[in-house]
Formats: C-alpha cells, sequence, structure tokens
C-alpha cells in the first residue's frame, strides 16, 4: 500500500509526506470545494457536471531492496486524464485490461527496469474535480512486503509460511488467499474430525482427499469419512481489512468503522490486525 504522499497544484506544492485522504479534504478545502463525509451523494450516483478542472500531481515514495522478478503492477481508482512516471520516466506503465478487487480499480503493468533498488519515486498527474477523490495506490505481484527502518519496503517473497501472523510474515497489507498443506497424524477410526482452534481472516476451507468443506466459525471444525490419506490443506480467506483500512487508527480494535475512522493522526505506524492460521489444527480420529 502507498498511502504517504507529496501534493501539488498547477505546479505549487501544497503538502508534503501526508496520508491521501488527508491530502484530499486538505485540497478540497483548498479550492473551497465540500468535503468527501458519510452523508455525500455517492459519485457513481450524483449527477454529473463537468465543473472547473484542477491539475494535480501527487508523488509517492516506494521502497526496493530487492526487485522482483517477476511483474509489478500498480492498481489505483480511475482519475481522469492520468499521467503516470517512474523515477521521472514516461512510458514505464502499460495499462492492463485486468481489475482487482473492483471495476473503479484500474491495473497497470510496470515496465521491466523501472522499478530500481533503493527509493522510486511514483508521480501521478491527473485534472481534479468536484467529483474526483484522491486514494491509496497499491503494488500487486510475487513479493514480500517488510517494515524496515519505518520504511514500507518490497523484498524477496518467503519461501515458505509457518502458522502463526502473516503480518510478520511478508504479508501486513495482503487481503487474498493462503493455502497450508498439514500431514495427517497417524490415528485409526471410521471419522475424522478437523478443527482450526483459532485463525484470522474472513472464512476457512478445509480440502481433503479432493472435496472441500467450509468451516463453520461457531464450531471451527469439519467432519469427513477417513480416506486414509496422508494430506489435507487449510484454504485461508484473508480479510480487506488490512489492504484498505484504515490503516493509522489506534487502538487497533474499535467497536465500529466509519469515514471519520480514516482520518489520520499517525502516519508513522500502521494499525494491522493480525491474519493467518495462528495455531496448528487439531484432528481427531472416532469410529462412526
Amino acid at each position: 500500500v502507498m498511502d504517504i504522499g507529496d501534493l501539488w497544484l498547477n505546479g505549487k506544492q501544497l503538502a508534503v509526506q501526508q496520508d491521501t485522504l488527508d491530502l484530499d479534504r486538505y485540497l478540497r478545502k483548498y479550492l473551497g470545494m465540500m468535503q468527501r463525509s458519510g452523508d455525500m451523494i455517492q459519485p457513481w450516483a450524483a449527477a454529473k457536471e463537468a465543473g472547473i478542472a484542477y491539475p494535480v500531481t501527487l508523488r509517492y515514495k516506494a521502497y526496493v531492496e530487492a526487485v522482483p522478478s517477476k511483474p509489478v503492477y500498480l492498481a489505483m481508482e480511475a482519475m481522469q486524464n492520468l499521467r503516470i512516471r517512474i523515477n521521472g520516466k514516461e512510458n514505464t506503465v502499460k495499462e492492463s485490461a485486468k481489475h482487482w478487487i473492483d471495476r473503479c480499480f484500474r491495473v497497470y503493468q510496470i515496465q521491466d527496469g523501472a522499478l530500481q533498488q533503493g527509493e522510486n519515486i511514483i508521480e501521478l498527474t491527473a485534472e481534479y474535480t468536484s467529483a474526483s477523490g484522491l486514494e491509496n495506490l497499491y503494488l500487486l505481484g510475487d513479493f514480500g512486503v517488510y517494515f524496515r527502518n519505518g520504511k514500507v519496503t518490497v523484498g524477496k517473497a518467503p519461501k515458505k509460511l509457518r502458522v502463526g501472523n502473516l503480518v510478520r510474515q511478508g504479508f501486513p497489507f495482503y487481503g487474498g488467499k493462503v493455502k497450508y498443506y498439514f500431514d495427517l497424524p497417524a490415528g485409526s477410526g471410521e471419522r475424522l474430525k478437523i478443527r482450526l482452534p483459532k485463525m484470522d481472516g474472513s472464512c476457512a476451507i478445509i480440502h481433503y482427499e479432493g472435496q472441500a468443506q467450509m468451516v463453520p466459525w461457531e464450531y471451527r471444525s469439519t467432519y469427513w469419512e477417513n480416506k486414509k490419506a496422508d494430506r489435507f490443506a487449510v484454504e485461508l480467506v484473508l480479510h480487506r481489512r488490512n489492504t484498505f483500512g484504515p490503516l493509522h487508527l489506534f487502538p487497533v480494535r474499535q467497536p465500529y468503522t466509519a469515514p471519520d475512522s480514516f482520518v489520520c493522526t499517525d502516519t508513522q505506524r500502521y494499525s494491522l490486525y493480525p491474519t493467518g492460521l495462528r495455531s496448528l489444527p487439531e484432528v481427531f480420529y472416532a469410529e462412526e
């Protein structure tokens, strides 16, 4: 996630190293526009009016300790008359036909050689109107993400995951799926029970001998006919909380999330939920 950036309007720098939504609020106040809020008419439902288009520039820093060997993509919400430069160079991205999570997210493939080891500057120039909004950027690809000296840094993806918090294993903002493979312990019985005592995600699916069962949250257990297989897999579907935020709200656990929850007061720390399979599955054998 790239959520801390600099803002220019008509070539004049307005803000430095602020949260993207804070940049949006500052820009709207500067231009005399109404602030976006939970009470506003959503842009897709509002009447389409041309309005004045203001040229804005955003700059984000992406730190890389190991340049990924596989393609890297940049995902962002659509912006009007968008131009992207990486490290001051044009033609460093190519728009893809893919979407990410939602159709509003455009995906751009970053060209080979555009990213370098160390600090990278990703610059967006676009037109901003009263119907616009500044949103975070996302790098997608086969890599890990780590906190190095207070900086969010792209590095090598871990070769193997362990049972435990994925935030600390190179996936702090990841909100997709993870699949764990386990050997079945020795045992006998016609029935097999697999229980997941502790997991952090949206839901889990257990795969056994070509079949799949979703794990009920209340009991966190599934039951199977014992087919004498050697292995089973746990597929954990993570949540989007660490992807879309709030990313800087403390304490981490909140009773609810509202638009004001995204008002940033501390950009030096990230408020992240634990994710992943947090303890080993429990396996029980029983007779019919």
